[in-house]
């Protein structure tokens, strides 16, 4: 079964048609959809039947072999009369069947393609913040337990910074708005380049972020996040052509550890709390 799933996650067909039942009932229908792969593939069973076209099946065993292969993944049943036992009327009849059988596997297959696409764009947008262009907190929440669970499970360590833009009211208040989302979109950028390839940045709320540091340990993670910290401080941001505004940034951070719950919310919780003593402390700092 190995190898027709290979050959599968090769060719990547539309329409897989079995003969072999063993296979069926080895489950590979259902390993092949449970892979993002296979979600459209339309799977065809066929059969070679000995009776005649004169001649009936048995009407119990037929209606039992069909729905254990409809429970087995099966999309599509169908049995084979040899033609050389047919009329060539009936082999021709047998042949268009066969052709529509496939016909109506191939537009399944392509609704379905259609549908996923559709559904996984949809997706994207529910994740995505469309200011900034990266995770929002929904996508956060969504990912924050993975990371948990990864990091857990290979035995590394797994850190992240609650990340906090000082006296943001302020520009809006008075810029305008147009001006503070300008900001935001300039800072994401900044960030995003100074991030290594692991690290992952979500908007939490506001002008608040949250950064997953991945495969880093409490002390790599104020090494990246002093890194990001300098990066927005050094420079101003060029909103307009005659506007220029410095902004820092303050930032808490805190590294996974035992006793922290699997969604991440206790280690989401000391972060926070890092961030808000490093505003009282004088802002545009780090603490862990």
């Amino acid at each position: 079964m190995d190898e027709v799933i290979q050959a599968i996650k090769t060719h990547l067909p539309d329409v897989v048609i079995l003969e072999n039942s063993l296979l069926i009932d080895q489950g590979l229908c259902q390993s092949v959809k449970q892979k993002a792969y296979g979600r459209w593939i339309y799977f065809l069973a066929i059969k070679s039947q000995k009776y005649s076209s004169q001649t009936h099946p048995d009407l119990q065993a037929y209606c039992s072999e069909k729905i254990h292969f409809l429970a087995q993944g099966v999309d599509g049943y169908l049995d084979i009369i040899p033609p050389e036992i047919l009329s060539k009327n009936q082999a021709q009849a047998q042949a268009q069947l066969f052709l529509s059988h496939l016909e109506i596997g191939l537009l399944w297959s392509q609704k379905c393609k259609t549908l996923i696409q559709e559904n996984d764009y949809l997706s994207t947008i529910a994740l995505c913040d469309p200011l900034t262009e990266i995770g929002n907190r929904r996508a956060l929440d969504w990912d924050l337990p993975r990371q948990v669970y990864n990091a857990r499970k290979h035995h590394v360590p797994l850190s992240i910074a609650v990340v906090d833009i000082d006296y943001f009211k302020a520009v809006n208040d008075n810029y305008g708005h147009l001006v503070g989302d300008r900001i935001l979109q300039l800072l994401i950028t900044r960030i995003k380049h100074k991030l290594r390839p692991l690290d992952t940045i979500f908007r939490y709320g506001g002008e608040e972020f949250v950064v997953v540091f991945k495969q880093a340990n409490l002390d790599q993670g104020e090494v990246i996040a002093q890194r990001l910290r300098r990066t927005v401080a050094e420079q101003p941001f060029l909103v307009e052509p005659e506007l220029s505004l410095s902004v820092t940034i303050s930032l808490g951070i805190a590294e996974l550890k035992s006793d922290d719950d699997p969604q991440g919310r206790s280690l989401l919780q000391r972060a926070d709390e890092k961030l808000l003593l490093a505003k009282a402390r004088g802002r545009n700092q780090v603490l862990r």
